[in-house]
């Protein structure tokens, strides 16, 4: 088969996909990766049949009661795009969620105290029985370090996301048993700890913009 013959048998697997198969296809790929509930996935075409065989749609929403990322429960999560164009050979081929462009993009998400420790929980490091409390901006740490002998860490700082994608905990005071922490020791504390949140993998390429701490949930949007 020639180079031609080829295209035409790409054309034509691109063009059989319809937006309800579209949307299937995103829903299986969700739930390959992650544990969901309720998870629906709307695929809006453009009036233009031709586009939709091109990748292009006016909207893809995405929404869920419940998605556990990193063993971390969000709850809800919301994802939306518009004027979207996906990349159909990847999305046949690789069964691969890769957005090409977009005009808009929205992301919301929320995540309790409640749930985020039972995720540190699982979580192996050098601290023990570490534990979260959110505040108003805030966030404070507390466990058992391994410092030499065992003792009382406490870690009080903020969340930062850098790159829209990874949500980072960037410590404002740190502490063993009252003294500050040293800057080696606290480096690799840290680099155990972050990302706390990555959302690199999710579908529409959703960025973080806004990331609020309030007592008791953490929400972000964007």
């Amino acid at each position: 088969m020639g180079l031609l013959g080829v295209f035409l048998v790409s054309s034509l697997a691109w063009a059989a996909l319809t937006p309800a198969q579209v949307a299937g296809r995103i829903r299986n790929k969700i739930n390959s990766k992650w544990k969901t509930t309720s998870l629906v996935v709307n695929v809006v075409p453009l009036a233009d049949p031709t586009e939709t065989a091109k990748g292009h749609f006016k909207s893809i929403c995405v929404s869920a009661a419940a998605v556990y990322i990193h063993d971390i429960k969000m709850a809800p999560v919301k994802m939306s795009a518009t004027d979207v164009t996906l990349d159909l050979n990847q999305l046949v081929r690789q069964n691969a969620v890769v957005t090409k462009k977009r005009k808009t993009g929205h992301f919301f998400a929320k995540a309790s105290e409640n749930d985020l420790n039972k995720a540190l929980k699982r979580k192996k490091n050098s601290i023990q029985n570490l534990h979260m409390t959110l505040g108003n901006g805030t966030l404070t740490f507390t466990g058992t370090y391994k410092f030499g002998i065992g003792a009382n860490l406490k870690l009080t700082g903020r969340l930062e996301c850098p790159d829209h994608y990874r949500v980072n905990f960037v410590p404002t005071k740190a502490s063993v048993n009252g003294v500050p922490l040293p800057a080696g020791p606290l480096k690799g504390v840290l680099s155990k700890m972050n990302p706390l949140l990555d959302f690199r993998k999710l579908p529409l390429s959703p960025r973080i913009e806004k990331v609020l701490v309030q007592p008791g949930m953490l929400t972000m949007s964007g």
